[in-house]
């Protein structure tokens, strides 16, 4: 499955990489690696919130893109998205580490308690409502009752 990849490029000296992964563990069989499902896009209101900051503003959502939703919405990704075509059961905190200099990542896994084709993923700044940092949309998982998906966001910021 071929994605665009997202580069954000400031006066050629900057350029953002961002990518979603996810491993599936249905009930009664192993993790199965689904590679990367999506290599855009970060949101416009994130953008903002980031510009806001470099102008003195709190860096307190940027301190918090950690919180994983996933949902079935199937509209295509935008960068004017603000949330999820249609969000199912709770979001989940992920994990923050930076495994490079200049990367990013957040890792949470979510153990599903109903069945959907789960199709699209999104990285927020809160547990309910916030700032959606990153929406993705990739070809459905099914998942039932007791299906785990651990999703995994990497940000990758390096001069050029």
């Amino acid at each position: 499955m071929a994605k665009t990849q997202f580069n954000f490029r400031a006066g050629n000296a900057i350029i953002w990489k961002s990518n979603l992964s996810a491993r599936v563990k249905h009930p009664t069989l192993d993790w199965q690696n689904l590679g990367i499902l999506s290599t855009r896009i970060v949101t416009n209101v994130a953008i903002a919130d980031l510009i806001s900051i470099m102008l003195g503003g709190p860096a307190t959502n940027w301190q918090n893109f950690k919180f994983h939703a996933s949902g079935t919405g199937s509209a295509p990704e935008s960068a004017s998205d603000t949330a999820l075509g249609l969000e199912v059961e709770s979001r989940d905190v992920g994990t923050q580490t930076t495994p490079a200099a200049g990367v990013y990542e957040t890792v949470a896994t979510h153990t599903y308690s109903g069945s959907y084709n789960i199709s699209e993923h999104g990285l927020f700044s809160q547990l309910l409502g916030g700032i959606l940092f990153d929406r993705s949309v990739f070809t459905p998982i099914a998942v039932v009752v007791g299906t785990d998906i651990e999703w995994t966001y990497t940000l990758t910021i390096t001069g050029a």
